[in-house]
């Protein structure tokens, strides 16, 4: 049964119709879920039966951002385990043998402590350019070395890039150690180990940061961060999937039409807004960052993004984070930065990677089109 609040949020707009026109998704139809929405690829669909997630998800969440962070932070290492665990085995093709060497680096974070490198590269003499991977999974988990990560790295170097991925602090893992800004400063130290190690990579001189969900978020994060302090030229590029930027899916305050169209796909809206909480407290003991572009860019102004490197997007037409994407790309836009977007018809959050087992051309044709951006959209 409907929570009652959830049903009258959702009936609100539901069965609206203009000229025998039926809104999408939870709008159309407050009882739809990821698995009868016609949107959805179906080959998606068999990657999210094989990993449980096809169906309606129970309209009282798990867990909610007014939980103790002591509940929070247990939930999250479980989910963590959950995820490395469902992915695996959902990886797409790795590269070509003989066309990649992979290894790993060590270097220090700006609090001293260990911060580890998965590194790919093509075995063709370069230079190439450089991509800074930053992985997703909401911003407090997962991991770069996995199968499906490590395939997805693979391919963009044997498409002629060297690809570098930190392992970066994350609270599943470290605990508050792993709030922001840890994150986001490890993938900016991440960015100064490649240009002062630039030759022996033989790299081009450009570097792109790259990432999906919260990945994502992290990429948009570092470019505003150079940019105020007056070092865009650092990062040449920003690709970012399907990002997570605004924190507020369960109340929706903006009123972002996939937010409700997408309401609980696979993952509770509310649980998303934990996973935005667990990482920068925005929704709890930290407010001052709920608004905060660093922690959340959607909250970035069209003044703040002037001067940023050029942007490309690829957004999940059946995720709730879509529309937090186009409204960043319309402020960029504005702004006057370079800027591209294409919506992947079907897909839901990180579809293009969930969908590797079964729809490989999902990811194969983001990676070529990160790879054009590397070599020829950046500044």
């Amino acid at each position: 049964m409907l929570a009652p609040r959830i049903l009258r949020r959702a009936t609100k707009f539901a069965n609206v119709r203009f000229a025998g026109i039926v809104a999408p998704g939870r709008l159309g139809n407050p009882l739809m879920h990821v698995g009868s929405d016609p949107r959805v690829d179906p080959r998606q669909k068999l990657s999210l039966a094989e990993m449980g997630m096809d169906g309606a998800v129970d309209p009282v969440p798990p867990m909610t951002v007014r939980n103790t962070w002591e509940e929070k932070y247990e939930f999250i290492k479980v989910m963590h385990q959950a995820w490395m665990d469902a992915l695996e085995g959902q990886e797409t093709q790795g590269a070509t043998k003989g066309t990649v060497k992979t290894w790993t680096e060590t270097i220090k974070d700006v609090d001293g402590g260990e911060l580890t490198l998965y590194c790919a590269a093509p075995t063709t003499p370069g230079p190439h350019p450089v991509i800074l991977e930053i992985h997703g999974s909401g911003l407090v988990c997962y991991s770069p070395n996995t199968s499906l990560t490590a395939g997805c790295r693979e391919q963009l170097a044997e498409l002629g890039a060297i690809v570098i991925a930190p392992d970066y602090r994350k609270v599943a893992i470290s605990g508050k150690a792993g709030q922001f800004p840890a994150g986001l400063n490890d993938c900016l130290t991440t960015l100064d180990w490649i240009h002062a190690n630039m030759t022996e990579l033989c790299g081009a001189g450009k570097v792109v940061a790259m990432g999906p969900n919260g990945g994502g978020n992290i990429a948009q994060a570092m470019a505003l961060k150079l940019n105020a302090a007056g070092n865009m030229s650092k990062l040449n590029g920003v690709f970012s999937m399907g990002p997570m930027l605004y924190g507020q899916c369960e109340a929706n305050p903006d009123f972002l039409n996939s937010v409700e169209e997408n309401r609980n796909y696979i993952i509770h809206n509310s649980v998303l807004d934990v996973y935005h909480d667990l990482y920068d407290g925005g929704n709890s003991d930290q407010p001052e960052n709920a608004t905060n572009p660093l922690a959340r860019p959607h909250y970035a102004s069209v003044e703040q993004m002037k001067g940023l490197c050029p942007h490309a997007f690829t957004l999940n037409e059946c995720g709730q984070w879509r529309d937090e994407g186009i409204a960043y790309v319309r402020k960029l836009k504005e702004a006057g930065v370079k800027t591209n977007a294409r919506i992947i018809v079907g897909s839901v959050i990180a579809g293009q990677f969930i969908a590797g087992k079964y729809a490989q051309e999902m990811w194969k044709f983001t990676a070529r089109a990160i790879i054009g951006f590397a070599k020829h959209g950046t500044n």
